[in-house]
């Protein structure tokens, strides 16, 4: 495969330093990308999803066609300055994306290339030498990014399933708890989308994809815990190794986006989420978690919580709220569903 670096920077693109912080949904890879957003050399970037849903990853590159090039480059910029829930784009925005398309040469307009020429905007009227993209699911193309980004890191957090799974399952609320923005549909989504069984398995999938990749020199995993209890030994031994300048003050991030409190005129590292799936789940699905994740939660030094069984009710409530999950999940995005299940079968092909 080539290179986005022999693919592009041969017409001067002047590619600024990729990274990915990648991780299980609901692990942390937001506050980790705005803390990095806060150094005075480094963008930090919203949610995404290029790869996968607006630009195929393949194994040999896609040449897209040039409206199918705009399109992906005007959704991104539309994501990233709205959010990743936004379905118009405005006309500046295709006005921008056209502009980067057709800096490309025809033959040129792969995902990657396009991706590069698209960054490189952003980083250049940010004034910034580093971008920082946090789209968790880019983990399971973790492979194909290293391989297309010379100059690119991928940062991987991990977090207590238990707490992700808590996390998950609060993360309708957020309306209530200050996203004013976030469309209905999409707090439905959310509601739906959240069963014991695919929060396991999606965090499995995520953690052991990163231990595969963990001994590659770009690769980097950093536990939430110890970026909540240790930031600056955490966070500056992160920034080191992404030739970042750390100061104190970039930790400083606002605490919004929390599934269970918001508190938009604080900020700094809280500490406040780490124990909240202990009150906030039932002992069924501890149980659950517990037990499908024993092998990768040990590793990462995640014990195992004594005397917590499942209860009858609790299973029963598992085994039929499922149906209703899957169905939910399949008519309120499946689309997004397709890109996920995709993306996981992907990264056990090992592409």
């Amino acid at each position: 495969m080539s290179s986005v670096t022999e693919m592009v920077l041969d017409s001067e693109l002047g590619i600024p330093r990729f990274i990915f912080v990648t991780g299980a949904s609901r692990s942390g890879t937001t506050m980790l990308s705005r803390i990095l957003g806060n150094a005075d050399n480094c963008v930090s970037l919203n949610e995404l999803h290029f790869f996968g849903e607006l630009v195929p990853v393949a194994e040999k590159p896609v040449i897209l066609s040039r409206d199918q090039a705009c399109f992906a480059v005007a959704m991104t910029l539309a994501r990233h300055a709205r959010d990743v829930w936004v379905r118009e784009t405005s006309r500046s925005e295709w006005a921008e994306a056209q502009r980067i398309v057709n800096s490309l040469t025809e033959g040129r307009l792969t995902g990657d290339a396009v991706f590069a020429a698209m960054i490189k905007v952003i980083a250049a009227k940010a004034g910034a030498s580093h971008n920082c993209e946090q789209t968790p699911r880019n983990i399971f193309y973790a492979r194909h990014l290293l391989n297309a980004f010379p100059n690119a890191d991928v940062v991987h957090v991990v977090r207590d399933p238990r707490a992700v799974m808590s996390s998950q399952k609060s993360r309708y609320r957020v309306r209530r708890l200050g996203g004013r923005n976030v469309p209905i549909r999409e707090v439905i989504r959310l509601w739906l989308n959240y069963h014991p069984v695919t929060m396991v398995r999606l965090w499995r999938a995520a953690t052991r994809e990163a231990q595969i990749l963990s001994g590659n020199r770009r690769f980097t995993i950093v536990r939430y815990e110890d970026l909540i209890t240790q930031p600056v030994q955490t966070v500056s031994a992160v920034c080191q190794r992404l030739g970042i300048v750390f100061q104190e003050k970039i930790l400083e991030v606002p605490h919004w986006g929390s599934s269970t409190v918001v508190h938009p005129s604080r900020s700094g590292i809280s500490g406040a989420s780490l124990d909240k799936w202990r009150t906030m789940l039932t002992t069924t699905e501890i149980a659950y978690c517990e037990s499908a994740t024993k092998q990768e939660r040990e590793s990462f030094g995640y014990d195992a919580l004594e005397d917590c069984k499942p209860t009858i009710f609790g299973i029963v409530k598992f085994v039929l709220r499922f149906p209703v999950h899957v169905l939910g999940v399949v008519l309120a995005n499946p689309r997004r569903m397709l890109v996920q299940i995709r993306a996981m079968f992907r990264s056990k092909a090992g592409n």
